[in-house]
């Protein structure tokens, strides 16, 4: 967290001096090339297209923003089609007896499929929860609907007529595009307490440098002229700012971003506590006594009267972690080092499970002498958010398709390993493993089967390795495996298991393939201590070396 503050606290010449060298090197690659300025710049927004997506995908079951998952899927397909339209572009050379007519009606495809979908994202952010797949499909109709009516019908207005320029429909459709936009600003900002602040100015200024560049596209008479030049300036800038908006808030303050509704909510319910007394705690500090009131008590599962909480029974009740930090904050306070106490902690209800809770309170009284009298303060109950905190956790450490470490947590795990393994002086296996095979089991049964595959060596090694070991997924078809504790000398063993396993596993399948592991070992020796890079590096290039010996061998 403190690294994410420094970033944020950068000085803003920082960027701005960054992105204007950027944009300045584009427009000297347009003076170069302009095809291959024209290139940069799409594939530039034809990423973030497809990152704001990919996030969308990777949140849509915790994300409580309508507005932000539509946008999501919209992108996957406004992407698509500038990968279209910058194949097609004129001098390419890719799409054979078309000219500058067809990369100028994909634009429009495009756009007009961006404007038009910010401006449902705005009708649909108090809706229930979309259904993902049913907008996937939506968008896959209309997305095909309209490049048929260009390459196969041929019945899409032209947009552009070499030697004249651009035709009215051209120019009509940017001016039609712009109002869209505007209309959708409009209504975002009619719904500004939905999101964030940083994030409402991000996506505001987007769209307003997106208006900028459509206006710029009615200009052009040729699509190598400057009015194209500076729309398409506009719209990397727009690109940046949606990118802001949504990915870079979305990885570094990601409450802000998917929780922000979450946030409201105990906002809002933390206020109906202070007005119903609702999860009141009220301490006098100097006869010690403590009032809770009812709903304090049936927050931890109590009936009123069924049990007196006092303040030693209050600090028997929080979890050992927690209790130290609640305790001095709640001291710190009263000694008046602090204005406010606040603290999330676990405390013990009358079911025995932790529930989370935050604590808030301040002094209100004080006698002659400046001495604290009176502590009061509120309760309430976060279990959701830590829930939804932990879920996204989760996603940042697990791989989505099996369900093991992936390749960032997976790494930060052997360095732990390793460090502990040295201070312990215990010796510590790797395993390199890749699954022979895999691409032609890609290629000849398709990506579903592919991925089947990888979920079952998953679940084979899960039920052939001891608890205590770690499997990571780096990559593809290959796994690092850990194994504390061990060395060289089970690497025999634990292959003999993983290839009698193995066998049951194809026995059980009884597929038109089997499924093959090939597998390099590296130790770690506390007496002859290699960094991590090496050790991965000598278990990947044995992996290497095993699997040539089996082609080898059945040649």
């Amino acid at each position: 967290m403190e690294e994410l503050r420094s970033v944020s606290k950068k000085p803003i010449y920082i960027p701005l001096l960054t992105g204007g060298l950027l944009l300045l090197g584009l427009y000297l690659t347009s003076l170069y090339n302009y095809l291959l300025f024209h290139s940069l710049a799409e594939i530039f927004s034809i990423v973030i297209a497809f990152s704001i997506f990919t996030f969308a995908w990777n949140c849509r079951k915790i994300i409580d923003n309508n507005y932000l998952i539509f946008l999501g899927i919209a992108y996957l397909f406004v992407g698509f089609i500038d990968i279209i339209h910058t194949l097609a572009y004129a001098g390419m050379g890719i799409f054979l007896g078309y000219d500058a007519n067809l990369p100028t009606q994909l634009w429009i495809i495009g756009r007009y499929l961006e404007s038009i979908s910010l401006l449902l994202a705005c009708f649909i952010l108090n809706k229930k929860k979309i259904k993902f797949n049913l907008a996937l499909l939506g968008y896959t109709i209309i997305v095909s609907l309209l490049l048929l009516s260009i390459f196969y019908w041929k019945i899409f207005p032209s947009c552009f007529i070499e030697g004249s320029g651009l035709t009215p429909f051209k120019k009509n459709s940017e001016y039609i595009i712009s109002l869209i936009l505007a209309a959708s600003l409009f209504f975002l900002l009619r719904k500004k307490e939905k999101f964030d602040r940083k994030v409402l100015q991000w996506l505001v200024i987007s769209i307003l440098l997106t208006i900028a560049s459509e206006l710029t596209f009615t200009f052009y008479i040729s699509v190598y002229g400057l009015s194209n030049l500076i729309g398409h300036i506009f719209k990397i800038i727009s690109f940046y700012f949606i990118y802001q908006a949504i990915i870079v808030t979305g990885l570094t303050k990601p409450q802000e971003l998917l929780f922000k509704n979450l946030q409201e909510s105990e906002e809002k319910l933390s206020y109906a506590l202070q007005a119903t007394n609702d999860g009141i705690w009220d301490r006098n500090l100097e006869s010690g006594k403590l009032y809770l009131s009812d709903r304090y008590y049936q927050m931890l599962g109590y009936n009123p009267g069924e049990i007196t909480i006092t303040q030693k029974v209050f600090e028997e009740f929080l979890h050992p972690e927690d209790k130290e930090n609640v305790l001095q904050k709640i001291q710190e306070c009263i000694e008046e080092k602090t204005k406010d106490y606040s603290a999330e902690f676990r405390i013990k209800t009358k079911s025995g499970k932790w529930k989370w809770i935050l604590g808030r309170g301040k002094v209100v009284s004080h006698d002659y002498t400046g001495k604290a009298l009176r502590f009061l303060g509120t309760h309430v109950d976060i279990s959701q958010r830590k829930e939804a905190e932990e879920k996204l956790e989760k996603l940042a450490r697990i791989d989505s398709l099996t369900g093991c470490n992936n390749r960032r947590y997976g790494l930060e795990l052997l360095d732990r390993q390793i460090k502990l393994s040295h201070r312990s002086k215990s010796p510590l296996l790797l395993a390199f493993l890749d699954i022979d095979g895999f691409k032609a089991i890609n290629d000849n049964f398709g990506h579903d089967e592919g991925d089947k595959v990888l979920k079952g060596v998953v679940k084979l090694l899960k039920s052939t390795l001891r608890e205590i070991d770690i499997i990571c997924r780096m990559g593809g078809d290959e796994f690092l495996l850990i194994f504390p504790d061990s060395s060289l000398k089970e690497a025999p063993l634990i292959k003999e298991r993983l290839n009698k396993d193995l066998t049951k596993l194809n026995q059980t399948l009884k597929k038109p393939y089997k499924i093959g592991l090939s597998v390099g070992l590296s130790c770690y020796d506390p007496a002859n201590p290699q960094p991590m890079d090496e050790l991965i590096r000598i278990a990947d290039k044995k992996m290497y070396e095993d699997k040539k010996d089996k082609k080898y061998n059945n040649e």
